[in-house]
């Protein structure tokens, strides 16, 4: 994967063995990032995603939304330039599905990343596409 390009795929791409901290230190390690900035990015993304308080829990003790979360909070703390995001919600619940899209719009205003949201979902793609230009008005 390039630098500055971050990917979350449609299926859980997170480790079984890893806590949600752990998975989240994995990926910032493996791009490079000091170990003294590690705890601090982690538990950046985890807040920002609504996972501290699962820090220590395992992927096998979260519902499907919260493991696509922690693997969004994985691609957060390589601080993209760019996030690709492979259809996340596509194995989600309508509820939780409108609810990620929500994370993923928060995420796209707060990290000034660019979010390209890969979906088959006209809805979603219509959505998505609306929330982004009323937030440029």
């Amino acid at each position: 994967m390039p630098d500055g390009v971050a990917v979350v795929f449609q299926e859980d791409a997170s480790f079984p063995w890893l806590s949600v901290f752990d998975n989240a230190a994995f990926a910032a390690r493996r791009a490079g990032v000091p170990e003294n900035e590690v705890r601090e990015c982690v538990d950046h993304a985890l807040s920002f995603m609504g996972l501290k308080s699962f820090a220590r829990a395992y992927p096998a003790q979260l519902s499907g939304g919260m493991r696509q979360r922690v693997c969004i909070a994985c691609a957060m703390v390589v601080r993209p330039r760019l996030m690709l995001l492979d259809e996340p919600f596509g194995a989600l619940d309508q509820q939780t599905r409108l609810l990620m899209g929500d994370e993923t719009l928060k995420l796209w205003r707060d990290t000034g990343a660019t979010v390209m949201l890969i979906t088959h979902s006209i809805d979603e793609a219509v959505r998505k596409s609306g929330d982004c230009c009323a937030t440029k008005r």
